[in-house]
């Protein structure tokens, strides 16, 4: 556990005393609002913890005994220009301790909101993708790693309801990295959404369970149904990695003109149209509506501000 901890021009302590504590900083300055901030649990008694914390890519330690960052072997010193916040308490539980970390990064603006809130938008996700695709590919995958949720912990520890953490994960990847053969990358293996997917073949939606319209992008479905464990999230952005490249260029963020108009244009196209919402065979059959599924895509075009 970290007593003391020299950060941000501040002190910051905690009290040995085996519970969690609130963090006190004095005066920090100004953090910029790249500011990348996570961090993980390296062993499961309070002596030998020890948090990583990184920011653009260059990697900080705090050691429970030193309280103290330094450099790591690409860093040349442990400039307070660089220096991160990073607590660590061996009485809380992974999730708790990766919801203060986000809570961190939302005060420094280095998490998207796709990540800090339920609702979302088409504007918010194009500023999200943007957010990885800034930090580089390297920056990027870490920084995921970092979000991913244990499965019993990625619905209920948010505080604006039941959505998934791991589950926008998935979203994000399928933007970050494009196919280097001609066919789709595949899509995460999470669960299935209420919606006919085995109607939307890859070919269709290569980006399936986003899809791009115009220049803008669009969820197709959230909430997947799971029969058993899905993949873990980690091992999907390792997935997309391997057989994906990055992509470097920035997407657009459309406005709510812009976003409306795409979606308009989404729904009209070929393969909406060709979208069975109905079907039936020997022994099983779905009704599903369209309606309701078109209203979820249009609301991330008209909430845009």
């Amino acid at each position: 556990m970290v007593e003391r901890g020299d950060f941000l021009g501040g002190e910051a302590k905690l009290p040995w005393n085996g519970r969690p504590a609130k963090p006190a900083i004095l005066q920090p300055p100004v953090v910029e609002n790249s500011l990348a901030i996570w961090a993980m649990m390296r062993h499961n008694t309070c002596r030998r913890s020890t948090a990583s914390a990184y920011a653009r890519g260059k990697r900080w330690s705090i050691n429970q005994s030193a309280g103290r960052c330094y450099a790591g072997p690409s860093n040349p010193g442990c400039s307070p220009r660089w220096a991160v916040l990073a607590f660590v308490d061996c009485q809380m539980n992974r999730s708790v301790f990766i919801v203060l970390l986000m809570l961190l990064q939302t005060a420094s603006g280095a998490v998207p909101r796709l990540f800090q809130e339920k609702e979302f938008t088409s504007a918010s996700f194009a500023e999200a993708v943007n957010h990885f695709i800034a930090l580089g590919e390297q920056g990027a995958v870490e920084e995921l790693d970092g979000l991913a949720l244990d499965s019993g912990a990625d619905f209920t520890n948010h505080g604006s309801g039941a959505w998934s953490v791991n589950e926008r994960i998935g979203w994000m990847c399928r933007v970050l990295f494009e196919p280097r053969a001609g066919e789709p990358l595949r899509p995460p293996l999470f669960g299935a959404l209420f919606i006919p997917e085995e109607t939307m073949p890859s070919n269709s939606w290569p980006l399936y369970p986003v899809a791009l319209s115009r220049s803008t992008y669009f969820v197709l479905s959230e909430g997947y149904m799971r029969g058993g464990r899905g993949e873990n999230p980690k091992d999907y952005v390792e997935f997309c990695r391997q057989n994906g490249n990055f992509r470097k260029q920035a997407v657009a963020v459309p406005t709510r003109k812009q976003a409306i108009a795409a979606a308009a244009a989404l729904r009209g196209s070929s393969a909406w149209k060709a979208i069975k919402w109905t079907d039936s065979g020997v022994n099983w059959s779905y009704d599903m509506d369209e309606p309701w599924s078109w209203k979820f895509i249009q609301n991330q075009a008209e909430n845009i501000p």
